[in-house]
């Protein structure tokens, strides 16, 4: 039986073996949450406590909807880190891991398929990133959508299971305030906005 806390490492070798000792790293960094405690914080997102076990103790590669779950989690609870800081790293890692295990020596008899999604646009050396989508400011009878003063923050109640969408229309998260803000009140992010604050 293993001490509390700490979850088995399994035998891999190359970027899985990195991705997944980051992730052990990180969650000793966080304190060695318990897995019913990840398993709560992760309520409705619709992950099983055997596939969150999984991607710290199997040696299959966890889905990057997993692992990013995991580092919203646990980078919240660790004191020098948010999860801001830390996804690029993990997305580097699990990226890495992900061609690793789709190149040629590592291939299936049905022949692996390379996602284009993977792949840096031409010419272009630098991070990946999703860019924001352009957006265009309509005004109609009932209210008009006006930018938020630069600087400003605009809190939004965003639900775990909506992050990535919120993220992807310019959605911040705030490890102190722990609270999901953006400085610009596009139209996709007005469902969320914080009557409270």
């Amino acid at each position: 039986m293993g001490r509390a806390g700490r979850l088995r490492k399994p035998v891999l070798t190359g970027s899985h073996a990195e991705l997944n000792a980051a992730l052990h790293d990180l969650h000793k960094g966080a304190g060695l949450v318990s897995l019913s405690a990840m398993v709560r914080a992760l309520e409705g997102a619709g992950f099983s406590r055997s596939t969150i076990y999984d991607a710290f103790a199997s040696t299959r590669l966890p889905s990057w909807e997993v692992v990013d779950a995991l580092v919203e989690v646990l980078a919240t609870k660790h004191p020098q880190m948010s999860p801001e800081e830390a996804q690029p790293r993990f997305h580097r890692l699990w990226l890495n891991a992900v061609d690793e295990e789709s190149s040629p020596d590592q291939a299936t008899d049905q022949g692996d398929i390379e996602s284009p999604w993977l792949q840096a646009p031409p010419g272009d050396d630098g991070p990946w990133f999703t860019p924001r989508p352009t957006v265009e400011y309509l005004v109609d009878a009932d209210e008009y959508l006006m930018p938020a003063v630069k600087g400003e923050r605009i809190w939004l109640n965003v639900p775990f299971t909506e992050k990535a969408e919120a993220k992807r229309y310019g959605a911040r998260w705030d490890s102190g305030a722990k609270r999901w803000y953006a400085f610009d009140l596009v139209p996709e992010l007005k469902q969320w906005r914080a009557e409270d604050v």
